[in-house]
């Protein structure tokens, strides 16, 4: 008996719980399932819906199989969405639309916490599982499919929202920024972008330090020419229409210019601009004024503008153009050519550079220096025509006292010929007129000297 009931007893691997009796069972589970129509219970039909890795908003959730026994998960921004299946919001709606579009048996989810940093930090959500149950494996892969495309389309959602309340608020800072003058742009000349930047950039480059504020000069437009300290212009017009081209090689003009100033302090803006921001103002002298300050060495204007602290100081012609030495120098070649062209006359045999119009200095740079400039010029001009009326005054007393010694027969009282040259010129030395001619010599004197010949 004890033999039979030794051969009859089963061994290990058919033991109640063993492997191949666990598998036996569930393929007569399945069997019988199919054949009564039966759901399946079993979490071999909890497929993975491959969206657990989300890095960032602004890249799209990943897609990654794992094993039919291991539930999905939801992290990343979406599963903050996803974690209000309880209060009814739209994640619940779109699980609800999953399951009855796909016909599966339910869609669950189960909301996973993470700690958070710091002595008394709350939980937040870390991932969310999603968790199957469907009677086919066809309808499980339907819904994953549908669940994969609301997760994708929403991340992109939440990307796009992510973004727009970004730039919004850019928007917000940038004209807090603008009202409270932190951040403020005006327009220049493009003639005077060389003037604005300075030589390689060094003027630019001494404000940003000295203010602490953030300066771009930009050109709208047209190129990157640049202009000198004249006003000259690197080219032909603007890169709108109606302008010159440029000379092959070179860049053409700019057809704008506008300067923009950003700093952590208004004060500190506004010294930026208050350097920045240049003027140009044309100081009108009489012909007399402009003679002398024609035949001034140059390194007296050199001193006016030092003083100043002016960028220009010069003197020009109102009637021309002013635009830059390269229009005034083609004025100047059509003339020549006119000249050419036309017949002698007694009309244009004078010189092609002779100087015609009202003078002017003009005068570029900040407005605090060209208010300086202006103070300092004026009383230049005020010295100099009290200078040159008394050099005047002198030379027709002294002219006097010259003739009238010499008509009563003084030896050696002959009128020097340097002074005759600077008679009636204040001292600045006119050709002297031809003899009996000096606006100075009295009528006695010519008669006496008629006599004399």
């Amino acid at each position: 008996m004890e033999e039979e009931a030794t051969r009859l007893r089963k061994p290990e691997k058919w033991r109640r719980g063993g492997r191949l009796h666990r598998f036996l069972v569930l393929l007569a589970t399945r069997d019988s399932s199919r054949k009564r129509g039966c759901f399946l219970q079993s979490r071999a039909c909890n497929l993975n819906l491959g969206l657990a890795e989300q890095v960032s908003p602004d890249r799209e959730t990943a897609a990654r199989g794992n094993d039919a026994d291991n539930f999905s998960d939801v992290a990343g921004d979406i599963a903050q969405w996803a974690a209000d299946n309880s209060r009814g919001g739209e994640f619940t709606k779109v699980l609800e639309a999953v399951r009855r579009d796909s016909g599966v048996v339910s869609v669950d989810t189960r909301a996973v916490l993470k700690q958070g940093r710091g002595k008394g930090a709350r939980a937040q959500i870390d991932k969310v599982h999603v968790d199957i149950r469907a009677a086919t494996p066809a309808q499980a892969r339907v819904a994953r499919a549908l669940l994969q495309t609301h997760f994708k389309s929403r991340s992109e959602l939440l990307r796009l929202e992510h973004a727009r309340r970004s730039m919004e608020g850019s928007l917000s800072a940038f004209e807090r920024e603008v009202s409270q003058g932190l951040r403020v742009q005006f327009a220049s000349r493009p003639e005077w972008i060389g003037l604005l930047v300075g030589k390689a950039g060094s003027r630019i480059r001494g404000l940003r330090k000295s203010t602490g504020c953030s300066i771009e000069v930009i050109d709208g437009g047209g190129g990157g020419g640049r202009g000198g300290p004249d006003g000259s212009c690197g080219g032909g017009g603007g890169g709108g229409g109606g302008g010159h081209k440029a000379a092959r090689g070179q860049p053409p003009a700019p057809s704008s210019c506008r300067v923009v100033i950003c700093g952590p302090d208004a004060g500190s803006v506004q010294r930026a601009r208050e350097q920045m921001e240049l003027t140009e103002v044309r100081i009108a002298v009489n012909p007399q004024q402009a003679a002398v300050l024609g035949r001034l060495p140059r390194a007296k204007l050199l001193d006016l503008r030092q003083q100043s602290q002016c960028m220009v100081v010069d003197l020009l012609q109102s009637g021309s153009a002013c635009q830059g030495r390269q229009q005034q120098q083609q004025q100047q070649q059509q003339q020549q050519q006119q000249q050419q062209n036309a017949p002698p006359t007694k009309n244009n045999s004078s010189s092609s550079g002779a100087v015609t119009g009202v003078m002017s200095v003009r005068v570029i740079g900040p407005r605090p220096t060209v208010d300086s400039a202006r103070l300092l010029l004026g009383v230049v001009l005020e010295y100099m025509d009290r200078e040159r009326e008394l050099r005047e005054g002198d030379n027709v007393v002294r002219g006097k006292l010259l003739d009238m010694q010499a008509s009563f027969g003084h030896p050696g009282t002959a009128r020097p010929a340097a002074w005759a040259a600077k008679a009636g010129r204040g001292g600045y030395g006119r050709r002297a007129p031809p003899p009996g001619t000096s606006p100075n010599s009295t009528g006695e004197n010519r008669e006496a000297n008629q006599r004399d010949d």
